[in-house]
Parts: C-alpha cells; structure tokens; sequence
C-alpha cells in the first residue's frame, strides 16, 4: 500500500508539472491520496488522468568521455534497469563506437561541430515500457560517434 501510495503521489505530481492538474486540484488529490485506506480509493486518484502523466522509472545517468582517443562501448541491456538510462557522451578528436543488443530502443540527442554521427541500429517501432530505453545524448566535437547493432550469434 504505502509503495502503491508513491506511486499516485509521483503521477499526481506530473500530472501537475505537465498542466493536467491545478494547484487546487494538486492539493485536494495528494490530501487525499494521504488518507487513502485502499488501493482502491488510490487508483480512482489517478483513473481520469491522460496517459501522458504515467510517471516513467527515475532516469539513471553515464557520462561517457573520450578525448584523443578511439574507444568501444558495448552495451549489456541485461545490465540496464527497465525505463531509460540516459548516456552523457562528449568525444573530442576521437572516435566512439557504442555496440548495442538488437532491437534495443534508443533515443539519440548529439550535437557535432566538426565531426560525424552515424546511426546503424534498428528500433522496434512498438516500445515496451518494461524494457530498457538507451538515451544517448551529448556533442561530437572534430570526432566521431558510431552507434551500430551487435550481432546476433546463430
């Protein structure tokens, strides 16, 4: 329940930030999310919100560096958490290749000044909420950033 009481609170939080709830409205859900004695009382708290509001797993944040130099990343999505984790990537006259499973889904928000970004790993086109999300944001300065699908052994 008192997980369950978190979780409402969190949604009726962003549910706020991202203007689907008032002030007023804000306070009258989170009092009585509060006084809530069932899960049930706790779901009607949340039940005519849009699906927008969903609160998504926290985030967990890399940094990744790579100065005058080559460098590999291979990327386990068994050892990412389900929701995103955001890599923070800046390569500056250097290379980096980021090796990613098959089908994994990633978001990709790099700046390059001088430098090139190659994209060569398929996404599903449905996203399942369970999975990992890879989020690669960043800057390539006089470098390189190659982001490719591992392959599958046979």
């Amino acid at each position: 329940m008192h997980g369950r009481r978190d979780e409402v609170i969190a949604r009726l939080s962003q549910a706020f930030g991202d203007g689907a709830l008032d002030v007023d409205e804000l306070e009258r859900r989170l009092a009585r999310a509060h006084a809530a004695t069932t899960v049930a009382e706790l779901d009607a708290l949340v039940a005519d919100l849009p699906s927008a509001a969903l609160v998504a797993p926290e985030p967990r944040r890399r940094r990744v560096r790579v100065w005058f130099r080559r460098a590999t990343l291979a990327v386990d999505e068994a050892a990412l958490s389900p929701g995103v984790t955001t890599y923070d990537v800046h390569v500056a006259f250097g290379s980096l290749a980021i090796v990613l499973p098959p089908g994994l889904p990633i978001e990709v928000q790099v700046s390059s000044v001088a430098g090139s970004i190659a994209e060569r790993h398929r996404v599903p086109r449905v996203l399942v909420a369970e999975r990992p999300t890879l989020r690669i944001v960043g800057a390539v300065r006089f470098g390189s950033l190659d982001i490719s699908s591992a392959r599958r052994e046979l």
